[in-house]
């Protein structure tokens, strides 16, 4: 196990210990519809390339923010004895706030390289995403709905 703290340039003071990730999100999963069907939308090595860089930007940009918002998370928790009172309560106001302000920092970090992606992408070919997306949702659905 790692410290948070012992990650390098990692902008908190971490306290809790945790395995080693990567990424909340699984590795190139910001644009993995488009890679997996890249026969079925037409994409071309050149767009490949440029979605597969986009992704490792995406998840070397988010994280720090995951990590911090983990250690807030953490610290937010009630543990084992922890009495909540007016002071417990007060203490963790601030904490919130950050952890708000850091899942929104990681949204945004989101739609900011989908955007990026979509300018690599062809209408057409965000279209064919979208209908894969759509089918494989409906699939999804029936099977659940079945069992």
């Amino acid at each position: 196990m790692l410290s948070i703290a012992s990650q390098p340039g990692l902008p908190f003071q971490g306290h809790m210990s945790v395995p080693p990730i990567r990424s909340m999100n699984a590795n190139g999963a910001l644009w993995v519809r488009a890679l997996a069907c890249a026969s079925q939308i037409g994409l071309d090595a050149e767009q490949a390339r440029r979605l597969i860089a986009l992704n490792r930007a995406f998840h070397e940009e988010s994280i720090a923010t995951q990590y911090a918002f983990m250690d807030i998370t953490e610290q937010l928790e009630i543990k084992g004895d922890q009495r909540i009172d007016a002071m417990a309560v007060a203490e963790r106001l601030p904490l919130l706030d950050q952890h708000a302000d850091l899942f929104a920092k990681h949204e945004r970090l989101a739609y900011e390289y989908t955007l990026r992606g979509i300018e690599i992408l062809t209408r057409e070919q965000v279209d064919a995403i979208q209908r894969i997306w759509e089918e494989e949702r409906a699939r999804l659905a029936q099977a659940v709905a079945v069992a």
